[in-house]
């Protein structure tokens, strides 16, 4: 059997008949449900009647010379022609591009090398460089101006700079000043000997910058090595030029194979010779493999399949729900068989690159395709897959490969603010780029997905600045994305969440991309393949809508095509949204999805996965829930989790609590614990002890080694509590009347304020002692030091005016640090010396079940429970109760939570919080963040104060005689159930309680944004600020059934941050 491809016509030649496919006047589309629908099948009787008279029965000889077949009557020129043929009944010859002449034999003006494999080249000859347009036609050496030299006459051969005035130094220039010559497409003014010209030098694009760049074609319609060499070619001329697409403005005249036709159903090239002849494929043996007709019924080739059974031909199989002939075999004509193809002997370099000769039209760009054998990527306004098809875009989608080049039309250099709108297919994929240059270096701005968060970078020559949006978003749904830049600062909104702010870094401040364009989707060849690896891949999904602006100025891209504005310069790959083969998002376990055409799409799995979809799973702990800090091992096709030694759980989601070591001094002891960044100008230390004699050291610290500087300390002498602290001008003494007992648990709390000292024991208000300062100085300089506990490492360590002389004998149960709790000092301290656990009272028995932990609170105990049980006691395993009851609050329960719920932030610009809840007293603190511990620090709470709720918050510029505190008019404490929506957007603050109309107000001037440690509490705080009202120290009795954060469901049991006990209260 013979078998040859020519103008468009398969042939198929068996047994003496030829059958004949014809491919122009048909669908080209391969993948149509029925052959039979298009397929014209015409039998010649007579193998002589075909175009090349080829008979397969080794005696019929073919005519024409050397046996060419019966292209002699034609006389077209072969290497001008396609396929070395002419009209059978008018002989006229069909022209390659660029070439003319009744046979196709010369080269057109402007055009040279009619040898060339695609046809004749154009001239390209330099406009200023060059005297003419055309130029030799075996060679392609224009005709140079004189000092010109080079094959386009666009060198200098003084090595200047080729401008409109030849080999200038100056390029563009005039005679004059920089004040009248304006330089634009990244030139720079200068002036030298009474002249004032455009200086291109800074843009980076020497020959070094080609070599990994693809080839585009000008909107002057000349081709260009890189954008790169096009972007300084406008800078040079000082004309507008851009890219109007990849690849060549045409068939350029590399070398090549003999042309392939563009359609879908050969997209291998076989055979390739110099002369011009028809490829050429034959079958010398029957098929390997064959055993004979399959059982009824028979499925052919171009049939449908469900698996492999199906196809009945030897040496086929099933892809893409189609039967095919395996790699290196061909249909039979009568598509029962698979034929073994074997090559013709050629010396010619024979290759497997279907895009060698660029089957895709319309300046498509060919990508070679493991599925398909190779991709057109079809400019914007062409579809197909060839890009023959016209095509109208009114959203645009993305594939992977895609890309939209859009004009820069405002300025950008010190503000910037994007607007998109999108919905994705991917968790990770490239959205926007510009850079300062071509190669992708310099100064740039990025707008990705990244594990399905959203990430906006931009460098402004300092480094780069990275934003991350606080929570992953959903797949294949519209979202809104705001990313602002204002010099050094940068923004980024998605959605309603609260804006995440950052600065860049460095000194500098303006964004440099003057002239250059945005890039949606896929840079393609634009950037550098170094730089391209540090970005996510090309887009994949919809983009809706893109606006750009600045404080002046808004620009609202069209990105509909055709346009009847000219915001779009190029796209490559678009199709209109809904038509992307990824919108089901056929991708398991987090692969990713490249869409290659309306219906056919491929996956690229993660590490540990495969299969078409991703579906299979080669690693059972890839798919592992084990916590990060467990280690996962294989057993057979499942897994196991190694759990740490403070987790347990199958999948170590639980803590394994440890218990807590309260610390015993016993005269000779002392504990060192850091103090870290505590502020100078107020501080808060609240101690829980009891000792056993009556003189001894609670604690002390210095501003330096040995007792020098600044210092605190908390003494008993004789049975009496002593407070003394110095700023450096004197020490100040605050010491009670009253005596404590031996043996007994007390609470001791100090604080500190600007000159203002306060001693309050027991929380009694009768043992409440105060003293003021002298001096001037109102700070005290602690931060970083060391806080010594119960005693000193030696008297030459002890502040002089301290009056301390003994170490303690005794306990120190927690300690709080400006509201930080600490108890479990001994895990939390520096050193220890001679310091041992306490086994005494409350906790010498442990009265929590289940594993749970023993807390002593004075000489009560509260049990931290293992996240599997709460209850009092721990009795109650989480599954067998309700946990979405609402939770109890007896004014001692303080409950800590991350402020973004999953996350802390330490700078918000909003906040809002809704809170169902009824309360048993008529006041107590609801929720509280804060950073530190006095009113001047900033601080967010909702109270309850005299029967109403307040709202208050300081952002940086509230005093304590200026406190800001919007209060509402409801009267809650009717033991009734109520609803709070408190709200803040930088300054400004409502609420709303009930129905009541909403409360607006805002802060003081001058900041915006709330600065805390993250932590939220709710139910109150052991110390609040001293300056807020008293009723916010006090914790809050009632129940509270639901709070959202951010409009977010925050789980009062589920979201805690420790496992502190929780009791319920009936929802009624």
């Amino acid at each position: 059997m013979f078998v040859t491809f020519q103008n468009f016509n398969f042939y198929f030649i068996d047994n003496n008949k030829i059958l004949k496919i014809d491919l122009i006047k048909k669908n080209l589309d391969f993948w149509v449900n029925s052959f039979h629908t298009w397929v014209q099948n015409d039998v010649i009787e007579d193998c002589s009647e075909t175009q090349y008279g080829c008979c397969d029965d080794g005696v019929t000889a073919a005519s024409g010379p050397n046996f060419d077949g019966c292209t002699s009557v034609c006389t077209c020129n072969r290497y001008g022609t396609i396929d070395n043929t002419c009209h059978p009944n008018t002989n006229k010859c069909e022209c390659k591009h660029g070439v003319g002449g009744a046979k196709c034999n010369l080269c057109l003006p402007g055009y040279w090398n009619l040898k060339g494999i695609n046809g004749c080249s154009r001239c390209e000859c330099n406009r200023y460089g060059s005297t003419r347009t055309d130029c030799e036609q075996s060679t392609g050496q224009c005709q140079c101006r004189h000092g010109m030299t080079g094959l386009k006459c666009d060198k200098c051969t003084n090595g200047l700079q080729i401008g409109i005035n030849g080999c200038d130094i100056y390029g563009v220039s005039i005679q004059g000043t920089c004040m009248e010559l304006v330089c634009g497409f990244g030139g720079e003014c200068k002036e030298q000997n009474g002249r004032a010209y455009c200086d291109c030098s800074n843009l980076p694009c020497l020959p070094k910058d080609h070599k990994n760049s693809a080839v585009v074609c000008g909107s002057d319609g000349r081709t260009y090595q890189s954008e790169c060499q096009l972007q300084r070619t406008s800078c040079e001329q000082q004309t507008h030029l851009y890219m109007h697409h990849l690849a060549p403005c045409h068939n350029d005249n590399r070398k090549t194979t003999a042309p392939m036709h563009p359609n879908r159903l050969s997209r291998k090239t076989t055979k390739h010779t110099d002369d011009g002849e028809a490829d050429v494929t034959r079958s010398t043996e029957k098929p390997k493999g064959q055993t004979g007709p399959r059982s009824s019924p028979i499925v052919k080739i171009l049939d449908r399949c469900l698996n492999g059974d199906y196809c009945s031909a030897g040496n086929s199989q099933c892809r893409q729900g189609i039967c095919q002939c395996k790699q290196g075999y061909m249909s039979s004509s009568d598509l029962k068989e698979c034929v073994e193809v074997e090559t013709l002997p050629t010396d010619e370099h024979v290759t497997d690159d279907s895009c060698i000769n660029n089957p895709c039209r319309n300046n498509g760009l060919c990508r070679l395709d493991k599925d398909l054998g190779y991709r057109c990527l079809c400019p914007i306004g062409r579809s197909g897959s060839i890009c023959k098809d016209n095509g109208r875009i009114t959203t645009p989608s993305f594939s992977g490969m895609s890309q939209l080049i859009l004009r820069h039309y405002i300025q950008t250099d010190h503000e910037i603010i994007i607007d998109i709108s999108f919905k994705a297919l991917n968790y990770d994929g490239l959205l926007l780029f510009s850079s300062q240059f071509p190669n992708g270096s310099g100064d740039f701005l990025s707008l990705s997905l990244r594990d399905a968060y959203v990430e906006f970078r931009f460098d402004v020559g300092g480094g780069p600045m990275i934003l991350r949006n606080r929570h992953r978003i959903q797949l294949n749904q519209f979202i809104h994305v705001t990313a602002s830049r204002d010099g050094k600062d940068g923004s980024l909104t998605v959605d309603k969440e609260a804006p995440v702010l950052g600065t860049a870094p460095g000194s500098l401040v303006s964004l440099n991309l003057v002239d250059r364009p945005f890039y949606l989707g896929n840079p393609q060849s634009e950037i550098d393949k170094e730089f391209k690896q540090r970005l996510p891949m090309g887009f994949v999904g919809c983009i809706k809508t893109f606006h750009v602006k600045n404080k002046l100025r808004t620009h609202l891209y069209d990105l509909s095509y055709p346009q009847v504005s000219d915001h779009i310069m190029s796209g490559l790959d678009i199709a209109e949204c809904g038509s992307n083969s990824c919108n089901s998002l056929p991708c398991k376990y987090g692969g990713t999805c490249l869409a290659k055409d309306s219906d056919v799409y491929s996956c690229v799995c993660k590490h540990g996965f495969t299969g078409r979809d991703c579906e299979i799973v080669l690693d059972p702990c890839v798919m592992a829930n084990c916590h990060e800090s467990s280690t996962c091992q294989i057993y057979g096709n499942s897994y196991k989790c190694i759990c740490s030694s403070n987790r347990e759980g199958e999948f170590c989601e639980f803590e394994k609590l440890q218990p807590i070591d309260v610390p015993e001094f016993s005269g000779n002891s002392f504990l060192e614990l850091p103090l870290g960044d505590i502020g100078s100008t107020a501080m808060t230390f609240t101690i829980w002890f009891k000792t056993s004699k009556p003189n001894g050291v609670l604690f002390y610290a210095s501003t330096y080694a040995g007792g020098n500087g600044d210092f605190i300390s908390l003494n008993i002498v004789d049975r009496r509590v002593e407070f003394r602290f110095n700023m450096g001008s004197g020490t100040i003494v605050i010491s009670s009347d009253a005596v404590i007992s031996l043996d007994t648990w007390h609470e001791v709390m100090i604080d500190k304020t600007k000159k203002f000292g306060i001693l309050l024991i027991d929380k009694n208000p009768q043992y409440n002692y105060t003293g003021e300062s002298k001096g001037f100085l109102t700070e005290l300089n602690l931060d970083n030091s060391i806080l010594y506990l119960g005693g000193f490492k030696s008297r030459f360590d002890i502040p002089v005016d301290s009056n301390i002389t003994y170490n303690l004998t005794g306990v120190i149960q927690r300690m709080y640090i400006n509201g930080k709790l600490y108890d479990d000092l001994m895990l939390s301290a520096k050193d220890k010396i001679n310091v041992l656990p306490y086994r005494g009272a409350p906790c010498n028995v442990n009265p929590c079940l289940n594993g749970g932990v023993c807390i002593p609170k004075m000489d009560q105990v509260e049990c931290k429970c293992p996240a599997k049980f709460i209850g009092v006691k721990c009795e109650k395993r989480v599954d067998s109760v309700n946990r979405d009851r609402p939770l109890l609050f007896d004014g001692e329960t303080y409950l800590q939570y991350s402020n973004e719920i999953s996350e802390e932030s330490a700078a918000q610009r909003s906040n809002k919080y809704y809170i169902k809840f009824r309360t048993l007293k008529s006041n107590g603190l609801i929720l509280y963040q804060n950073g530190k511990s006095n009113v001047l620090g900033d601080y967010l709470a909702i109270a309850i104060v005299r029967g109403r709720v307040e709202f208050s918050y300081n952002l940086g510029k509230q005093s304590e005689k200026d406190l800001h505190i919007i209060r509402s008019a409801v009267d809650i404490d009717d033991g009734g159930w109520h609803k709070i929506l408190a709200e803040r957007h930088e300054r400004e603050g409502t609420l709303k309680v009930d129905n009541e109309k909403l409360i607006t107000d805002s802060s003081t001037e001058g900041a915006s944004q709330l600065d805390t440690n993250g932590i939220l509490l709710i139910g109150g705080k052991t110390r609040v600020n001293i300056e807020l009202p008293e009723d916010y120290n006090q914790g809050f009795m009632g129940c509270i059934q639901q709070v959202l954060v951010n409009d977010r469901e925050l789980h009062l049991v589920q979201h805690r941050r420790t496992s502190s006990a929780v009791n319920f209260c009936d929802a009624r």
